[in-house]
Formats: C-alpha cells, structure tokens, sequence
C-alpha cells in the first residue's frame, strides 16, 4: 500500500517503484518495494542505490516527513479508507454479525469467514466451488498431492482437483475455496472505494 499510495501522485501505475525512509545516505533503506521492483530483484531493506543498480527503471519515493519524522498522515487516511471498505463488504455478507475484521497492520486485516462459509455451505445442494475465473487476484500456494516438496500456485488447476471423481475431495478445501471468493470480492470492493 506504501508504494501504490506514493506511485499513484507520480502516476507511475505499472512501473517498478520503492518507498525509502528516513537515512538518504545511498539513497535510504526501502520499507516497501511494489511487484514490478520484485520482478526486477528489488528486495525491501536494499539501499536505493543499490536498487536502482539492480533495477535502473525503479522509481524511488520518500516517505514525506515533519520535524525530522515520518509523516504517516497519508497512510493512515488511506488506511481507514480500506479498512471502511472491508466493513462494508462484510456487511452485504450473510452472518455478517458473526464476521470477525482484525486490523493487522496500516495496510493488513485478519477477516474470519466462518460463519459466513458455514451459512453458504448449508444453503448449497451440492456445494458449489467457485472457478478459477471467479478468482483472477487470487494466489494459492500448496503443494501438489503426488509430490509434497514442490510448491505451486495454480489455483485453477487446485479448483479443478476439488471437482475430481466422485465429488469432492474435502469440505476443508471447499472452505478455503468460498472463503477466497468472499476475499476476491473484498478486493475488488477496496480497489473500487479507494482507488488503489
């Protein structure tokens, strides 16, 4: 989020870009490094000039400060604007009373989807999975059943596997798989509301 905010004044949507804090000396330290950075070998903590060594086409920001200090103003803002976001989502949900929202973080929430899940899964004969399609934001990391040490995140493929032979493989999985369509659609809320 400390990047999106900061990339979005220098409209620089789709671009490798890092936000660095406090110490400019080469360049200051990273507190946060978008994917387009990580897909170019920037790492949180690299000093910028050493990102920028490793990325030439990162863009590096500074978090704004006041008195010497962090200025986190904007994060905050932006901060009770996603986190207005999730509450509505949560409302629209059925069992919503029963919705559990944590604040983590300036930019993380814990959402406990229980009894939302428990109350769909009752109401659907057989229980529908959602697809791939329906999750387009949606990463999954597992290991595949015939190999253990390999890791993947084909969530079409894993959706597929809960719709193999006679049914469905595990309740748990089928959680896990409304629960994430619950999140895709929390997403999509936040990136409406907020723009970012």
């Amino acid at each position: 989020m400390h990047v999106t905010l900061v990339a979005d004044v220098g409209d620089r949507w789709g671009q490798p870009c890092a936000v660095a804090q406090y110490n400019n000396w080469k360049g200051g330290i990273l507190i946060a490094v978008n994917y387009e950075a990580r897909d170019g070998g920037v790492k949180r903590y690299m000093r910028g000039s050493e990102a920028t060594a490793v990325c030439p086409d990162l863009h590096v920001f500074a978090v704004p400060e006041v008195r010497g200090k962090a200025d986190l103003t904007r994060y905050r803002d932006a901060s009770q604007e996603v986190f207005n976001a999730i509450q509505e989502s949560v409302q629209s949900l059925t069992a919503a009373a029963d919705i559990i929202v944590e604040k983590a973080s300036v930019d993380e929430a814990f959402v406990d989807l229980t009894a939302h899940v428990n109350h769909t899964l009752d109401q659907l004969e057989p229980p529908a999975v959602p697809t791939g399609a329906q999750l387009p934001d949606t990463y999954l990391e597992l290991a595949p059943r015939d190999d253990p040490t390999a890791g993947g995140n084909d969530l079409g493929q894993w959706l597929d596997e809960l719709r193999d032979d006679n049914g469905f493989l595990r309740s748990d999985d089928i959680r896990l798989a409304l629960a994430a369509l619950v999140v895709q659609r929390i997403r999509a809320h936040i990136a409406d509301k907020t723009q970012f």
